[in-house]
C-alpha cells in the first residue's frame, strides 16, 4: 500500500484499487473522498484533493522512497558481500 501524509494539512493520501489507482484522501476531521490521479472527485463527502499528492500516491511509491530503499538495499548486499569475504 502506498500512503502519504501532507505536509502543511495533515491529510492522508493512500492507494486504493477500487477503481484501480485511486486514491483515498482522509483529512483530519475524518471526512473522505475517492479521487483520480488526477483528483478529480470520484466519491465521498470530502470534496477537493491536492493533486500533486494524489499523483504521488496512484503511481507508486515517491522518487525519494524509491532512492531510499535502494539505498537500503545496496547496504544490505554490502553487508552480505563483506560478511561471506570474513574468515
Amino acid at each position: 500500500m502506498v500512503a502519504l501524509r501532507h505536509p502543511l494539512s495533515g491529510t492522508l493520501y493512500e492507494r486504493i484499487d477500487d477503481p484501480p489507482c485511486a486514491v483515498r484522501v482522509v483529512g483530519k476531521d475524518g471526512i473522505e473522498g475517492i479521487f483520480d490521479d488526477s483528483a478529480r472527485y470520484l466519491r465521498g463527502e470530502r470534496r477537493t484533493a491536492d493533486i500533486a499528492m494524489c499523483r504521488w500516491v496512484a503511481n507508486g511509491l515517491s522518487a525519494a522512497e524509491r532512492a531510499a530503499r535502494k539505498a537500503a538495499a545496496n547496504r544490505a548486499s554490502t553487508r552480505a558481500a563483506l560478511s561471506e569475504e570474513s574468515p
